[in-house]
């Protein structure tokens, strides 16, 4: 039978994620005011929080380095849709910031062992498209998408060496993108995987 362990109290609104880490025994909470909350996995307790200056509609926490990536909406009167990517230490100091030219629906990061790969971010887009972002400049280095998917991605997560990424969109589907395998001077591609 389940049992209620630990409340945790620190924010006043509308929570909007939760991401947690068990590499790092971490938790991050996030709410509609732009606070993110640390908290400590393995003692349950409030570590620290940080201010955004907007809503934060998405985080992730990377399994590698502890970072975490948090999506925020853009201020205000702006109706075009962007969204801000901003990248924290686990430490909560913020190491860059990149905006978006359409709404973000997920997120996910890449896990490769760190000195022998760059880690990035992908954010999923609400036209199907899928930027990359390479996480040491915060700046997008590539963009996945196909002709055939024009729908929010709406969940991504990577399988166990990020060979494979899988997607789910707004209407249901599920669609699995594999790297292609290629020069070693090139960023990598993917391609897109059909069943039918």
């Amino acid at each position: 039978m389940a049992s209620l362990k630990r409340e945790f109290f620190a924010h006043q609104t509308k929570i909007s994620s939760i991401s947690v880490c068990d590499e790092f025994g971490l938790i991050v909470t996030t709410d509609c005011l732009g606070k993110v909350c640390y908290w400590d996995l393995n003692k349950l307790e409030f570590i620290r929080s940080y201010k955004c200056s907007n809503e934060v509609q998405l985080s992730w926490i990377s399994p590698t380095t502890g970072d975490v990536a948090l999506i925020l909406e853009e201020p205000d009167g702006n109706t075009d849709g962007r969204n801000t990517v901003v990248l924290l230490t686990i430490n909560g100091v913020q190491v860059g910031s990149v905006s978006t030219s359409e709404s973000i629906g997920s997120i996910t990061m890449t896990n490769l062992p760190e000195g022998r790969a760059i880690n990035c971010l992908l954010a999923g887009l609400t036209d199907g498209r899928i930027v990359v972002i390479e996480m040491w400049t915060m700046t997008i280095i590539n963009e996945i998408s196909h002709e055939s998917v024009t729908d929010e991605i709406i969940g991504m997560q990577f399988s166990s060496h990020c060979k494979k990424l899988y997607t789910l969109l707004k209407s249901g589907w599920v669609h699995c993108w594999q790297c292609a395998s290629g020069n070693r001077g090139k960023p990598p591609s993917f391609q897109f995987i059909n069943p039918f």
